[in-house]
This record gives C-alpha cells, sequence and structure tokens, in this order.
C-alpha cells in the first residue's frame, strides 16, 4: 500500500465546504479546457475522490496508454495537495517510471513526497496530473544516481522494450478490458470515454503490435528476464475489438472524436 494512503481520512467522512467548492471549480476548469491526453471524472457518490486517466505521448514507449491516477481530496484540499496513487501497476507487478513504484506511490515534489518545488493552492487536479504524465517519457530524469542503468546502455534499451510491451499489455489491454467488466472501477462517464478511445486508436495499438512481433520474431527478452509475447498481445487486442464492437452492437470499432473532455 502507499506509505502516505491514509484512509481513515475517507470513511464516513462528510468534505468541507471548501474542499467541494475547490474540487467543483478543478473539475468545472478541466472540462472548459482539458488539457491533452488527460481525462478526469469524480466518483458518482463523492466527487473528492476523482479518477483521471493520463495517456502516454506520441513517439514514447508509452504512448497509447491509458494510465489510472486514484485522487482523493482531504478537508484541508486545496491547502495541502490531493492524496494520489498510480493505480497502472498490474497489482503490483509492474512499474513504469523510476518516479513510480509497483505499489503505486509517486514521487513528485508537487505531492509533498520527494524535494522540490512545493503544492500551493495555485495548483489543481489538471496540474497534477500533468505533472504525473509528464514522468511518462522516455527522456526522463531518473530521480536518483542508481537508477542510471535503467536508461543507459544496454539495460536502458531492454528497459524501454519492456515498457513499451507492458504499456500495451497493462495500459491498453488490462485498462479496457477493466471497462468492459461488471464491477469496473471507473465512474461510467469515464468508461465510456476509455472505450470510445480505445476504438479511435486501436489502429495504432495493432500496428505497434504487430511491428513489434515482426521486428522480435514473437518474443523479445524483457528487462527481468520474461519473454514478451507479441503473438499472444496481438491476440489479445483484436479480441478486444471484438468486445467493444459486440458492447456497441457496431460491425466495426468506430472513430470517436478526439476531445479529453468526458
Amino acid at each position: 500500500m502507499l506509505s502516505s494512503w491514509n484512509e481513515s481520512m475517507y470513511t464516513n467522512r462528510t468534505p468541507s465546504r471548501n474542499c467541494l467548492e475547490r474540487v467543483t471549480r478543478d473539475l468545472a476548469d478541466f472540462h472548459a479546457d482539458p488539457p491533452p491526453g488527460v481525462f478526469m471524472a469524480p466518483e458518482e457518490d463523492n466527487m473528492t475522490v476523482v479518477h483521471a486517466i493520463v495517456t502516454g505521448a506520441a513517439g514514447t514507449s508509452y504512448q497509447g496508454g491509458f494510465f489510472h491516477l486514484l485522487m482523493k481530496c482531504t478537508n484541508s484540499y486545496p491547502m495541502s495537495p490531493p492524496q494520489v496513487r498510480f493505480m497502472t501497476t498490474d497489482g503490483g507487478r509492474v512499474w513504469f517510471s523510476p518516479h513510480i513504484t509497483s505499489n503505486g506511490h509517486i514521487c513528485l515534489s508537487l505531492l509533498g513526497t520527494y524535494t522540490g518545488q512545493p503544492w500551493t493552492p495555485a495548483h489543481n487536479l489538471s496540474s497534477v496530473a500533468l505533472s504525473i504524465q509528464s514522468m511518462l517519457d522516455d527522456r526522463i530524469n531518473c530521480v536518483d544516481a542508481s537508477f542510471e542503468h535503467v536508461i543507459t546502455g544496454f539495460w536502458g534499451s531492454a528497459r524501454w522494450k519492456s515498457i513499451r510491451y507492458n504499456t500495451l499489455r497493462v495500459a491498453v489491454c488490462g485498462t479496457i478490458e477493466s471497462c468492459l467488466e461488471e464491477s469496473c472501477p471507473f465512474p461510467a462517464v469515464l468508461r465510456e470515454r476509455l472505450l470510445a478511445k480505445f476504438a479511435e486508436d486501436f489502429e495504432m495499438y495493432e500496428t505497434a503490435a504487430k511491428n513489434e512481433l515482426a521486428n522480435n520474431q514473437g518474443g523479445i527478452l524483457s528487462w527481468f528476464g520474461a519473454e514478451n509475447k507479441y503473438q499472444t498481445l496481438l491476440a489479445r487486442l483484436q479480441k478486444l475489438k471484438e468486445r467493444v464492437q459486440e458492447r456497441n452492437g457496431t460491425s466495426t470499432v468506430a472513430a470517436a472524436p478526439d476531445r479529453s473532455s468526458v
């Protein structure tokens, strides 16, 4: 569990007026001018718990991935930052950045979990999401010199291949599979937006898997020494396409408007 994640702060507690007003304003500002590659929606029964998805930028190993952030605003928000957990970890089995651990802990000064520019009330939920999105980049600077081997030389190359594979496997397939389950963790409006975005970008995902399959002849050695099976991944993507089609009652995966707001 995230060490600073205090569940008791959110159990049977009525949010303060200041917190509710500020979260309402943050969400209104987000919908008025949604940042590229960010989707956001509160839980239906508690708007101080906000789900955000940040997508990986084009041209990076994270391209097209749906990375889930769970943001909880305490009664002291916005004087104090929200608590944020990175949820796209495949149950703690993968991590996507030296700044983000496999248990979802995020090293970010805005959150008070790392040195640097601290949180002020001038920041908001969108600025937090954008800061975390910026960590998902191949050109990232490591938070500690001990991570240098992660991004340089042979191990760096293998690591980026592993990240690309896990982006497709966990951040795309895993996320969309969750959206298709009855117990989907996302608010309904966010789930529909993610399914639409998957439909919009399906050709990109399929092409990426086919290219990796051709380049690696069916599998590569990941950073952890496990074989990445792109043939299986390609079949999984195509099955997801069929499931989305069946759910939507369409014969083809239709494109969706390119909007970040939900």
